[in-house]
C-alpha cells in the first residue's frame, strides 16, 4: 500500500488551529446571556423640566416612571444646578430605540466648556 508524505508540521498546526477553534466554539455556546430589565429610559421628549427645553424624566416601556425619576443637571457640586444657557434641545437619533417606545425625535443640547463641568445626578429609589 502506498503512503504519502505529509509535512508535520503543517498538520500540527491545522490541528491546534482546529482544537483553539473547538475551545471558543465552546466557551460561546456556555457564556451567560445578558437579559437586563429596562429599568429607566430617558429619550428627553415629553414635557419640559424647568428651566431646561427638554424633558428630563424616565418614560414608557421602561419598569419606573414618573416625576420621582427626574433627571437632575449639576455644574460638577452636587446639588447646584447646571446653567440652562448651556443646554438646547436638538434633533434625536431615532436609532437604538427600545421595543414598544417611540422614535427618539429629541436630544439635549450641552454646550460645555472646561470652566462649566457638567454632572448628572440620577436619584435611585
Amino acid at each position: 500500500m502506498r503512503t504519502f508524505k505529509t509535512c508535520a508540521l503543517c498538520a500540527l498546526s491545522v490541528r491546534s488551529l482546529l482544537v483553539v477553534a473547538g475551545a471558543l466554539t465552546l466557551m460561546a455556546a456556555l457564556a451567560p446571556r445578558a437579559n437586563a430589565t429596562l429599568i429607566r429610559f430617558y429619550d428627553m421628549e415629553g414635557p419640559t423640566a424647568t428651566p431646561y427645553p427638554v424633558g428630563l424624566k424616565s418614560d414608557a416601556p421602561a419598569v419606573e416612571t414618573g416625576p420621582a425619576t427626574i433627571l437632575f443637571l449639576d455644574n460638577g457640586t452636587p446639588g447646584m444646578a447646571y446653567s440652562r444657557f448651556r443646554t438646547s434641545a436638538a434633533p434625536g437619533l431615532p436609532l437604538n430605540v427600545p421595543v414598544g417606545a417611540a422614535p427618539n425625535l429629541t436630544s439635549l443640547g450641552l454646550h460645555r466648556t472646561g470652566l462649566s463641568p457638567l454632572g448628572m445626578e440620577i436619584f435611585m429609589r
